[in-house]
């Protein structure tokens, strides 16, 4: 993989499978470096992965380091975030090709320190949390508004009812509430084209 820049992930548990996985299906060389030996085996079909110590320069440097142009921590523990901050810098033989380094860090706290250490960036385990829930939340937001709609609509009798639901089934939030909206300050729209009462 000379000459190549890839994507190095230290830590292979939920999240940074989910990393890996991510990039790779995106087309993104990816390297995966793991301590769990037996999960690093289970990967490696997939996946080139090594099983080695965070804090190793020569576990990072066998990995790939100085190819890669971006490097993941995903690991859950601060002290080993640390460890493999410290070992990134001393794995670097080159003074140009730095690669950027993101850190899951466990709190907000810890984002100074990691900085210091080398860390380019780094996203708190929390917010990963939260922005996962908040993405899932806005999901079901949409799904119970078109489903109030759906039923809004269909206890005024509206002919047809099952075939308006299939169809809004398949427009976004953003269209539902214009809809929504529309029926109800326009009443031109309470009528079909013919003069037949839909509301």
């Amino acid at each position: 993989m000379s000459g190549q820049k890839l994507y190095l992930v230290l830590g292979c548990g939920d999240v940074g499978f989910e990393v890996a996985s991510r990039l790779k299906e995106k087309g993104m060389k990816v390297v995966i470096v793991d301590k769990d030996e037996d999960k690093v085996e289970v990967l490696k079909p997939t996946f080139r992965a090594f099983a080695g110590d965070f804090g190793s320069p020569e576990v990072l440097r066998g990995a790939g380091i100085e190819n890669a142009g971006v490097v993941i921590i995903t690991l859950s523990d601060f002290s080993e975030v640390e460890r493999a901050l410290i070992a990134i810098n001393q794995a670097k033989t080159k003074p140009w090709g730095v690669p950027f380094v993101l850190a899951l860090i466990p709190r907000d706290e810890s984002e100074v320190e990691a900085r210091r250490l080398g860390a380019s960036d780094v996203v708190p385990s929390t917010q990963t949390l939260a922005d996962a829930i908040v993405d899932k939340l806005g999901g079901l937001k949409s799904r119970v508004f078109r489903d109030e709609l759906i039923d809004e609509i269909s206890q005024k009798n509206i002919e047809k009812t099952e075939l308006l639901m299939r169809l809004l089934k398949k427009i976004s939030r953003e269209d539902l509430e214009m809809i929504h909206k529309l029926v109800r300050e326009d009443p031109k729209l309470h009528r079909g084209p013919r003069g037949d009462k839909l509301i």
